[in-house]
């Protein structure tokens, strides 16, 4: 049992996509710098149970594969960076989003989870980060674990109404019953995911496009308040539910342009301006 179980993690560690730049060199590097360390964890946690060297392998080949495998997000072992702005040879911003796990043996350990280019069809997108259940809802005028809760509970009434209609054929025609179970399981898997694109489409075209086109010709100030806004949505919700307040606090708001860089157009401060003249001026004069 022990034997199956360890091959059947290192199977499913293996599933998982890679991480970013982790080569076969770097492989081998992390294999020789923890293998004393985890030949020592095994030690201690197996005790004097009987392990072979085809399951101790596996068990440092598994560990191996969790190190440099998407599958660390499942423990929640990772941050997010976001990058965001304009290249030197730029002329429209891009946007990089990815997962950080660390660094091991000088590599860092990390995934890119997305690029956002502003391009030709493409004259506008609204990123949210971190808690943006509230975003996604203004953008597509329904909450994402209703909108899943309502895909969901279709396909359970429709998979149940059929079971119900073939159930009665089967009480008198048996062969026939299992000719229509087949057939209504085929158009059942063809049908859903056209139905619930539709309602996707529907969202897109009455929802996230209006509120796109108006993102595309705002002004750089009107921007920054946009996005203000959005953040004080979640962190208003956050308030008045039962859900953790992870979203709190003044907003610092910033806008970046070609021409003018990185500009803040809100931000706190730990300290009241008006009491700290030196500061400023000291500041001023850089």
């Amino acid at each position: 049992m022990f034997t199956d179980l360890v091959k059947s993690e290192l199977e499913e560690s293996r599933k998982w996509l890679p991480l970013d730049e982790i080569s076969p060199k770097g492989m081998r590097d992390l294999r020789r710098k923890y293998a004393r360390h985890i030949g020592e964890i095994r030690t201690e946690i197996f005790e004097k149970f009987p392990v072979s060297q085809l399951t101790a392998k596996r068990l440092m080949d598994a560990a191996m594969e969790v190190l440099t495998r998407r599958r660390l997000l499942q423990g929640g072992a990772s941050t997010g960076v976001v990058i965001a702005g304009f290249g030197e040879e730029e002329h429209f911003p891009r946007l990089i989003r990815m997962q950080v796990m660390g660094i091991a043996v000088d590599t860092p350990l990390y995934f890119v989870e997305d690029r956002v280019t502003i391009e030709t069809g493409r004259e506008a997108i609204v990123v949210p980060l971190a808690q943006k259940e509230m975003v996604e809802t203004f953008m597509e005028g329904i909450d994402p674990q209703l909108r899943d809760m309502i895909q969901e509970s279709t396909r359970t009434l429709f998979q149940k109404m059929s079971d119900i209609i073939i159930d009665e054929v089967k009480a008198k025609h048996a062969r026939e019953a299992a000719q229509l179970r087949r057939k209504v399981s085929a158009g059942l898997a063809a049908l859903l995911p056209r139905l619930y694109d539709h309602w996707t489409e529907v969202r897109r075209t009455a929802y996230t496009d209006p509120v796109m086109q108006m993102v595309a010709s705002l002004p750089k100030d009107e921007l920054g308040a946009m996005a203000e806004s959005l953040v004080n949505l979640t962190r208003f919700k956050r308030r008045v539910s039962n859900e953790q307040e992870t979203v709190g606090g003044p907003i610092d708001v910033a806008v970046i342009t070609k021409g003018d860089g990185f500009v803040w157009t809100k931000r706190k401060h730990y300290f009241a301006a008006e009491l700290n003249p030196r500061y400023v001026a000291r500041v001023m004069k850089r």
